[in-house]
């Protein structure tokens, strides 16, 4: 076996221990909860949804660190899937289930935790679909097939993070469709529906003017209002796939009823 890089490993292993930790934190979430600590339980629940973004920025960075250095190894490829398993995949199930179940006592277990589950199981299965059809050559990383299990992480961590933000102002059964929206999540990490690589696509110069103003603008709403701005942007990232496809489709019925009308003169 070639020399593990360091650098990459390490980023890699916070990438896992941010995970533990938000399911930690989940759990002592719903413990102080049980206690009656309404405040405590919160703040635990809104740390959970923040380590699962510090282990996403981690993930970025290992991979980030191996291209730079070029001491890309299958090793650190399948150590980096193995976290993501726990950090993008049991994590964020992990605090879906415990924040409906906290917050909304008389809600369905059963179905928070098959929600959960069809979760967990859809993320090893985008993971392992990902190592298996994964190149090493640098534009296989331009775009994802499916959406990539950091971007539903994401949009679960930062759901709970605006819900959270919000809940003494919402109705239950507001809370009550985390596990649909995790539900949704996990189809879309299953589909073939192509994601762009949003790191790559940042690298890449010559963007249009309207890109530019698009990350500027969330840049901005991020920065004023992180707990609702957060969840906007992992929001449009996962609505881009299917909405993208549509569009796609559009077109290439209007250009094949123009070619057909053409071909009739």
């Amino acid at each position: 076996m070639k020399k593990i890089p360091v650098w990459p490993t390490l980023a890699t292993v916070g990438n896992l221990i941010c995970g533990f930790s938000a399911m930690a934190a989940a759990a002592a979430g719903a413990r102080e909860a049980a206690s009656g600590m309404d405040q405590a339980s919160a703040a635990l629940f809104e740390r959970s949804a923040w380590l699962i973004i510090a282990a996403m920025l981690f993930d970025a960075a290992d991979g980030r660190l191996a291209r730079m250095r070029r001491c890309a190894t299958e090793f650190g490829g399948q150590l980096d899937s193995l976290a993501d398993v726990i950090s993008f995949g049991a994590a964020p199930a992990f605090l879906a289930y415990y924040f409906v179940h906290t917050h909304i006592p008389g809600y369905s277990a059963k179905f928070a935790w098959t929600a959960s589950g069809i979760y967990v199981i859809c993320a090893a299965l985008r993971l392992a679909r990902f190592n298996v059809e994964n190149v090493a050559h640098a534009s296989s990383h331009n775009s994802f097939k499916g959406l990539p299990t950091p971007g539903g992480a994401g949009l679960i961590a930062t759901s709970i993070i605006f819900l959270g933000s919000l809940n003494q102002y919402l109705p239950h059964f507001i809370i009550g469709l985390v596990p649909v929206l995790a539900i949704c999540t996990a189809v879309l990490m299953v589909t073939k529906v192509h994601y762009p690589h949003i790191v790559s696509q940042l690298d890449i110069g010559g963007r249009p003017f309207a890109f530019l103003v698009l990350v500027i603008f969330l840049g901005m709403l991020v920065a004023a209002a992180p707990h609702i701005g957060l969840f906007i942007v992992f929001a449009l990232y996962a609505a881009s796939g299917p909405i993208g496809l549509t569009i796609d489709q559009v077109l290439e019925r209007l250009a094949a009823a123009s070619d057909s009308e053409d071909s009739l003169f």
